[in-house]
């Protein structure tokens, strides 16, 4: 269902693009997309899922650090 959702929200993004659609509101209800998603798509605001959360307090490569220093004492 979510690959479905992608799909259209692609859709409705390149009718814009291709100006086969002039408004972001006819693009949500031709294609069923929630505005707000079209409109932070089309203005290339990042995905949820894809960016680092807030809450996050180390990088990658801390974490990873810290784990093999721990691996490394604990199996000293």
């Amino acid at each position: 269902q979510s690959v479905q959702k992608e799909i259209q929200l692609s859709l409705a993004i390149q009718a814009i693009e291709l100006d086969q659609i002039l408004s972001y509101q006819r693009a949500t209800a031709t294609y069923r997309v929630p505005f707000s998603t079209l409109c932070d798509r089309i203005h290339g605001k990042p995905l949820q899922r894809d960016s680092t959360p807030k809450r996050r307090k180390l990088t990658d490569l801390e974490e990873s650090i810290i784990m093999q220093y721990i691996f490394k004492h604990k199996y000293a």
